[in-house]
């Protein structure tokens, strides 16, 4: 089952495993892209080390 809502102007949807699956810190991002190089763009940006500190 899924749920749409909306945060700050920002379309999100959640999704109920089941009662099977419990609850955990795991999430997952859908970034719409014009073309391969937007994608890569991101890629490269979330996959960037980051300095813990900042």
């Amino acid at each position: 089952m899924t749920v749409g809502f909306a945060l700050n102007g920002l379309s999100f949807i959640a999704l109920n495993g089941s009662p099977h699956v419990k609850f955990n810190e795991a999430i997952s991002f859908e970034i719409l892209c014009a073309d391969q190089a937007e994608l890569d763009h991101y890629c490269g940006k979330l996959s960037e080390a980051r300095d813990p500190s900042e």
